[in-house]
C-alpha cells in the first residue's frame, strides 16, 4: 500500500482538495501527493525525566519501550531502525495516538516517543511535566500540506501565502506560532537550521 501510487480517496473524491495538515514530506507520500514545505523539522524524542541517565543518545533506544502512531514517519524510521541497526535488540512498539503516547512517557510506563520538534516545543512549553525533549534522531525533513499531484495552481497559491507570511514578523501566522510555541515560525525555522 505505502508503495503504490494513487491518489487517496479524500482528494480523489473532491471531498477535499487539500491535507492542511503538518504532514512529513516522506517518500512514500510523494508517491501519492506534492507537498508545500511549510517549515523544516527533525524528529526528537521524548523521555521521562526520570530516563535521562539512561536514554541519552539514539544508541541508547535499542531495546527500550515506545509508544508511537500509526503509520506516522516515527513510526516508519522505528521499524527501519528495527530491522537494520537494532535488529538484535528491537524497541518494543505500542501503537497508540500522539497523545496517548505522550501521556504513556509523562506516567513512565514506556520509555520514550518521537514528535516532531513543533510539536516537541509545544508539549514542552504547555503539556510535560514529567517529560522532557532529549535529542533528534533521523534525517531532517519537511513539514507541509498534502495536494492532488494536478493541483499546481492551488500549490502555488499555498506556497505564495506562507513565503508572504513568513517574511513579515507581525504576520498572522508568525503571531499564532508565538502564541503556541513561544517563538514566531520564521523563528522557528531558523533555529531548525541549528539543530544537528
Amino acid at each position: 500500500m505505502w508503495e503504490d501510487a494513487y491518489t487517496p480517496k479524500l482528494l480523489a473524491s473532491g471531498k477535499c482538495d487539500f491535507y492542511p495538515s503538518n504532514l512529513t514530506k516522506t517518500e512514500w507520500r510523494q508517491k501519492k501527493l506534492d507537498f508545500i514545505t511549510l517549515f523544516p523539522s527533525r524528529m526528537m524524542v521524548v523521555i521521562p525525566k526520570g530516563k535521562q541517565a539512561q536514554i541519552k543518545d539514539v544508541n541508547d533506544l535499542a531495546g527500550k519501550t515506545a509508544a508511537i502512531e500509526k503509520d506516522t514517519s516515527f513510526h516508519t524510521w522505528l521499524m527501519a531502525q528495527n530491522q537494520a541497526a537494532w535488529s538484535t535488540n528491537p524497541v518494543k512498539l505500542t501503537l497508540l495516538s500522539t497523545q496517548e503516547s505522550f501521556a504513556a512517557v509523562e506516567a513512565g510506563t514506556i520509555d520514550f516517543t518521537i514528535t516532531d520538534s513543533d510539536i516537541a516545543i509545544w508539549a514542552a512549553h504547555h503539556q510535560f511535566k514529567n517529560s522532557k525533549t532529549a535529542f533528534p534522531v533521523g534525517p531532517a525533513d519537511e513539514i507541509g500540506w498534502a495536494f492532488r499531484k494536478e493541483d499546481k495552481d492551488l500549490q502555488a497559491a499555498a506556497q505564495s501565502f506562507f513565503e508572504q507570511q513568513r517574511k513579515n514578523p507581525n504576520s498572522e501566522i508568525n503571531q499564532i506560532w508565538k502564541r503556541h510555541f513561544g517563538r514566531s515560525l520564521t523563528e522557528f525555522i531558523t533555529l531548525m537550521a541549528l539543530v544537528k
